[in-house]
């Protein structure tokens, strides 16, 4: 985890700790799926990432935004987390 994130946006992680395996069944694009999820908390060293609105990642031809999210939007509804087991994760 840390070689990855250090890799795609140059950040490097503290207090890393493993959580869970999350085991996900979905469909997508009409298509069964199934994933194994290896779940860690952990925290920035350099704080100006808890400062950013996003941030542009990229996996081969994929493209991604990443975007800090106030947790209250999932729990209330508004928002959905997949899996939905994730929720009871978060902290906040």
């Amino acid at each position: 985890m840390q070689r990855e994130f250090q890799e795609e946006i140059q950040a490097e992680l503290t207090n890393i700790k493993y959580l869970a395996c999350l085991e996900n069944f979905f469909i997508f694009n009409g298509q069964a799926g199934h994933e194994l999820i290896q779940l860690y908390q952990c925290q920035f060293v350099d704080p100006k990432f808890y400062q950013l609105e996003s941030l542009a990642l990229a996996d081969g031809e994929w493209v991604f935004t990443a975007l800090w999210m106030p947790i209250e939007r999932f729990r209330s509804g508004k928002l959905r987390l997949v899996p939905d087991k994730f929720i009871d994760y978060c902290e906040g």
